[in-house]
């Protein structure tokens, strides 16, 4: 039960971090190499490792890679923390997400409906500015 929690809240983590990043699961999982990309599984790594208490082995199978690379995210985490304030940022919204009962398809659906609101408001301006 313990382990079926721990892996509800590692996806959580990744949707979290895909979100503040603005890119997909399948992004996060591939092996691309982008600092946007980079940056969503530092911050899982770093909380897998930090708040849900993963050891470095288990953080290196679960991800598929080796527990030295989770180990090598988790110290540049701490010092893109410091000293990098637009991480710092993302850090701090993916935290927020998290401590929220925030579903990505919520996230979704509301980017949606912005999406929509948005398109009537240029409707409705495009119709008045045409008579």
């Amino acid at each position: 039960n313990d382990l079926l929690g721990a892996n509800q809240r590692i996806h959580k983590a990744i949707n979290a971090s895909c979100l503040v990043c603005d890119i997909t699961a399948t992004e996060f999982n591939s092996e691309k190499r982008l600092r946007h990309y980079i940056d969503a599984r530092r911050m899982v790594y770093f909380y897998c490792r930090n708040v849900i208490g993963m050891n470095w082995t288990d953080l290196g199978k679960y991800f598929n890679k080796n527990h030295a690379t989770a180990l090598h995210h988790c110290k540049q985490h701490k010092q893109l923390i410091d000293f990098d304030k637009f991480y710092q940022h993302k850090y701090n919204e993916f935290l927020a997400l998290l401590a929220g009962d925030v579903t990505h398809s919520d996230i979704e659906h509301l980017i949606d409906l912005i999406k929509e609101k948005k398109r009537d408001e240029l409707k409705s301006k495009s119709f008045t500015s045409s008579n």
